[in-house]
């Protein structure tokens, strides 16, 4: 839904474009289809939707009761958005969740708490809207993948993190989001 020179009325009509037949065949099964907040990207000349406003434009423009919002706290937070009133503009729209952290500089995919959101802002925002769906993490950056670590030639048991390490951050993934949904008493009141 990108292309180097589009205005922003011309990258909004060229998605619309897109989706319509995709949410044609949504019809058919009874789909959602969702588009997410983007992350920062400054390529000169290259429009983002990268925001709340424009992601509703968006939504408004497509105007079909299937087409709906995912959206990514993480790319919010390199925004410097206030998540809770971002989420306000979209409100019953926001159908799915990302949750991810970073440090403000690069789309990193942490656990919450590892880098710069505010999970209270996303708490309120969530709670202000009445979000009841699934509370999904979508964080991948916790062990550095063996190819981009130092290769050491004299045995490759820790080559990758083990199996037992990897249940283990799930567990902990569990435990952190059950913590953060009980603190504003939303824990099985989401999905």
């Amino acid at each position: 839904g990108y292309e180097h020179g589009l205005s922003v009325e011309q990258t909004l009509e060229r998605n619309k474009e897109f989706f319509l037949p995709l949410l044609e065949r949504a019809e058919k099964y009874g789909l959602n289809v969702l588009v997410e907040n983007f992350n920062k990207m400054h390529v000169e000349g290259t429009y983002w939707i990268d925001n709340a406003t424009d992601l509703l434009r968006l939504i408004e423009l497509v105007d079909h009761p299937l087409f709906h919002a995912v959206w990514d706290v993480g790319h919010a937070n390199l925004q410097e958005m206030p998540q809770d009133e971002e989420m306000s503009m979209l409100g019953s729209h926001i159908k799915a969740l990302h949750i991810q952290d970073n440090m403000g500089d690069k789309d990193r995919h942490l656990a919450p708490f590892l880098g710069t959101m505010n999970m209270d802002s996303v708490m309120c925002g969530l709670r202000d809207i009445g979000y009841d769906g699934y509370f999904t993490f979508e964080v991948g950056g916790f062990f550095t993948p063996a190819d981009k670590r130092r290769i050491y030639s004299g045995s490759t048991r820790l080559a990758s993190a083990p199996i037992e390490l990897r249940h283990a951050f799930e567990r902990y993934l569990y435990e952190l989001g059950k913590c953060i949904l009980e603190k504003y008493d939303c824990f099985g009141k989401m999905r």
